[in-house]
């Protein structure tokens, strides 16, 4: 999913938000933000988000 992830009040550019959430889980485990491009997208070159954000 394309986000705008809110910081200051400012505009910041589209991300990747990036969710785990394994089968049978009642809610997800982590969440990133990628700054992959969105021409990239499909194409499987491992992993460029950040690190999980805080729970």
């Amino acid at each position: 999913m394309r986000v705008r992830a809110a910081h200051n009040r400012q505009a910041h550019d589209e991300q990747w938000l990036l969710i785990e959430w394994p089968p049978g889980e009642s809610e997800p485990r982590h969440y990133w933000f990628s700054t992959r491009h969105k021409a990239n997208a499909g194409q499987d070159t491992g992993c460029h988000g950040t690190r999980p954000m805080a729970d």
